[in-house]
């Protein structure tokens, strides 16, 4: 429904615009489940939180637990299928083909708005399995966690490119590294203003460089 009534009139615009609708989306949603849990969080007993060192010395243990580990298991299994679906599936070449040049693309018989469909849907079950994996790390995902992941994603995703799930998975990796740097080195209550001046300056730099290369 949304891919047909909202997302593929924005398609032959700007993908920027199809992101940013998104985020339109997340807050209705947000707001809808708000409504929906009666403004009240709901929280998960703890589940497979026992530490396994990696490492340690003498004032400090390295550790992860058995929920991250699973967690890392399944976003790296995720990625890796995805990766290989968009490079050697049909799909992916049909997908490619439409995100290179979509009349292109129709003039050779691809179906573009099946393909579009397709990459909204799997897109929404990307991001529904990201926030079961949350909700099973932290143990809530609460209606306003959406908007936090939504921004950042969002400026990931528009700094990073669009054509590769693979450099889009390694830009939002460093992102989360920055963010943990930053908080066990400074303010953590400044992190989340900082990280997003970072990801604006970047979007600002990158932009103007792909203008430069066009004049050139």
């Amino acid at each position: 429904v949304l891919s047909r009534s909202i997302f593929e009139p924005l398609a032959d615009r700007t993908p920027n615009a199809i992101v940013v609708t998104t985020l339109g989306i997340l807050l209705l949603l947000s707001e809808a489940s708000r409504i929906a849990a009666d403004t009240h969080d709901l929280w998960l007993p703890p589940m497979l939180a026992q530490p396994i060192i990696f490492a340690n010395g003498a004032n400090f243990n390295a550790t992860l637990t058995l929920i991250q580990l699973l967690d890392c298991g399944i976003v790296v299994a995720t990625i890796v299928l995805a990766s290989w679906a968009f490079a050697r599936s049909s799909f992916g070449r049909r997908w490619r083909a439409v995100s290179d040049d979509p009349k292109a693309a129709a003039m050779c018989g691809v179906d573009v708005r099946a393909v579009f469909r397709h990459a909204v849907l799997a897109g929404g079950l990307c991001a529904a399995l990201a926030g079961v994996l949350a909700g099973l790390y932290y143990g809530n995902i609460s209606f306003g966690s959406g908007l936090v992941y939504g921004l950042k994603i969002l400026f990931v995703t528009a700094v990073g490119g669009y054509l590769s799930p693979l450099r889009a998975a390694l830009g939002a990796a460093a992102f989360g590294m920055a963010e943990s740097l930053w908080a066990g080195y400074f303010p953590v209550e400044w992190r989340d203003a900082w990280m997003y001046l970072l990801l604006v300056a970047m979007l600002v730099l990158i932009g103007a460089g792909r203008d430069q290369s066009k004049i050139v």
